[in-house]
């Protein structure tokens, strides 16, 4: 994995650093952008651009990411669409349904391909994903895959209930059969829409030592519990220094 510093973009945010993962026809970007969405350069324009050096290739497919706004502590988001849109630009759907929160940030923990690609394709083992060590509470399986290179793992982890045990213990867990990953911090999407605002309550988690735990679900009420949420996200493996 290497970073890339982006040199600007059109909406107002400060510098962005990507942790990514670089091939010929695979481009995988971890990053989170917050920025205010009252700023005047993001309510100019009807699309984000991000812009970077040299990228692998011309121009992707659509990607998906997510996003959500912050206001009063809680994040409420979606899904959103992404894309190389050229060598030195990436572009990113805007969505404008918190542009009243304060702040607005973008999740990068997806892949790009390059449109229209031939060849051959190398295929993956899917692992099924089996929680363990659970601590705090409850995090039942619901549908999870996981999958790794020399470089990273991709998970994609669907729980069918995670619950504190009471309102002031987080929930955490292990995910049996991972390699060794760095340090991360990720977005779980609850499935549940906001009402009467729009899209999901989302969640932030954290992966120390392979130890997965998520942060207090829904404090603010009386019940701590979410049903079929989850997250997908590429997780740079720990490379061991040579001896």
């Amino acid at each position: 994995m290497i970073r890339i510093t982006a040199t600007g973009n059109n909406f107002g945010a400060g510098d962005i650093i990507f942790t990514a993962f670089v091939d010929s026809n695979l481009l995988i970007l971890n990053a989170e952008v917050t920025f205010d969405p009252s700023n005047p350069a993001y309510r100019a324009v009807s699309g984000l651009e991000i812009y970077v050096p040299d990228l692998p290739f011309e121009r992707s497919a659509v990607s998906g990411m997510l996003m959500f706004g912050t206001l009063d502590g809680k994040k409420n988001g979606t899904a959103i669409k992404s894309r190389i849109k050229d060598r030195n630009t990436i572009a990113v759907e805007k969505v404008t349904a918190w542009d009243d929160n304060d702040t607005v940030t973008l999740v990068f923990s997806n892949s790009y391909v390059p449109r229209n690609i031939r060849g051959p394709v190398t295929r993956l083992k899917w692992n099924i994903a089996d929680t363990t060590d659970i601590a705090g509470g409850t995090a039942s399986n619901g549908q999870t895959y996981w999958t790794a290179t020399d470089e990273w793992v991709f998970l994609g982890i669907a729980l069918s209930r995670l619950e504190q045990a009471d309102a002031g213990t987080q929930v955490s867990f292990r995910i049996r059969g991972l390699p060794e990953m760095e340090d991360f911090d990720g977005i779980l999407m609850d499935n549940q829409a906001m009402s009467p605002s729009v899209g999901t309550a989302m969640l932030r988690f954290h992966i120390r030592d392979n130890v997965f735990t998520v942060e207090h679900i829904h404090p603010d009420r009386s019940w701590h519990y979410m049903q079929h949420c989850g997250f997908i996200c590429y997780v740079p493996r720990k490379r061991v220094a040579d001896e």
